[in-house]
C-alpha cells in the first residue's frame, strides 16, 4: 500500500540535493512513474540503515497537473500549482516539473 511520505526534515543538514523532474509524455509514462517512485521510501531506508549518522531522508512530491494524470479522481483538495514565494533576499521560484 502506498503511504504518504511526511515531507516534513525536522533537523536541517548540512547538504541537501533537490531535483525537478518533468516526465516525457506523462499520459503514455505516468503509471510507470507513480509506480517506481512508490519504491523511493524503501531505498531511502535502506541506503540509511548504512550510517544513521548521516541522518538521510528523502521525499518525492508530484506536481498538480502530473497528479491529475496518475490519480485524477484523488486529487488531494489543497493540491495546486506551486506559486513563488519572497521574503527579503530569499526567494522560493514556481519551478514547474512534474517530480520534485
Amino acid at each position: 500500500m502506498i503511504q504518504p511520505q511526511a515531507g516534513i526534515i525536522p533537523e536541517p543538514g548540512l547538504f541537501a540535493l533537490f531535483l525537478i523532474l518533468r516526465v516525457r509524455q506523462p499520459r503514455k509514462n505516468g503509471s510507470t512513474v507513480a509506480r517506481l517512485s512508490a519504491q523511493l521510501p524503501a531505498l531511502v531506508k535502506k541506503a540509511a540503515s548504512m550510517d544513521a549518522r548521516a541522518k538521510l531522508v528523502g521525499t518525492i512530491s508530484f506536481g498538480a497537473k502530473f497528479w491529475d494524470v496518475i490519480s485524477p479522481r484523488k486529487r488531494p483538495a489543497q493540491l495546486r500549482p506551486f506559486k513563488p514565494l519572497r521574503s527579503g533576499s530569499r526567494t522560493a521560484p514556481a519551478t514547474g516539473g512534474d517530480m520534485r
